[in-house]
């Protein structure tokens, strides 16, 4: 079983309401961050990317109350640089705040790319994407990708509320290659589980989405229950 793991993508503050199914996340960190490194799996370094690009904010929806997505199309005429599933930017925000941000959109459409981000109380960088407006203009880094898709036969994808982020890329990849996957979404209600609706029309019998305020806490035996042995294990989430 391959693994790849990613914490706390989209933002650096402690959310006020964790998602209780992260400690079940967590656990499943540790259990396959741990068979990664048994079978010497590790991670390679990321390679610097000197790039910085300017663009212009398109759009702005939110489609969760506290979650904002938004579009961020060049400001100039030549396409926006190329990236794959699991790629970020760093985001210089008005105030000068420098952010890391998940690419959630399509890699195939260089005319933008997309984050989405929740809008955490305290947190500066949160709330200044949450109050953007078309027309505003942004500096980009990047994009850079410390989370890359790896070819495998199949795959389980395990994100906990934004850490969907990086994940719904991947999803998308998998299903339009033909590979096996399945994903599972947990958060502390439907609300703080943003972007799985559309993934769920790909294939409505490979997602399960497990609010906890309806299905309970999940177990780490649980999110890898009917995992293929040779499937890779991707999650993303907050720890507790």
């Amino acid at each position: 079983m391959r693994t790849a793991l990613l914490s706390g993508a989209g933002s650096a503050a402690t959310p006020p309401h964790p998602n209780r199914g992260a400690t079940a996340l967590s656990v499943l960190t540790a259990v396959t961050q741990t068979l990664a490194t048994a079978g010497g799996r590790r991670r390679r370094p990321v390679t610097p990317v000197d790039r910085t690009v300017v663009v212009e904010v398109h759009a702005v929806r939110r489609p969760c109350p506290d979650v904002a997505e938004v579009d961020l199309v060049p400001a100039g005429t030549a396409p926006l640089p190329g990236w794959r599933p699991g790629a970020h930017v760093d985001v210089e925000l008005p105030s000068g705040l420098l952010r890391q941000y998940s690419l959630c959109g399509d890699p195939g459409d260089r005319s933008v790319y997309r984050i989405a981000v929740r809008r955490v109380p305290g947190g500066s960088g949160s709330h200044e994407v949450h109050d953007l407006r078309p027309g505003v203009r942004l500096r980009l880094h990047g994009p850079r990708n410390a989370f890359p898709l790896a070819a495998a036969p199949s795959y389980l994808f395990v994100a906990g509320g934004i850490g969907i982020t990086p994940i719904a890329p991947m999803v998308r990849a998998a299903h339009a290659a033909g590979v096996g996957w399945r994903l599972v979404h947990t958060g502390r209600d439907r609300a703080s589980m943003p972007l799985s609706d559309a993934l769920a029309a790909l294939a409505p019998d490979r997602v399960v989405r497990r609010p906890d305020d309806v299905a309970g806490v999940p177990t780490a035996a649980e999110l890898l229950a009917g995992t293929d042995p040779d499937a890779a294990v991707y999650c993303c989430g907050r720890r507790r």
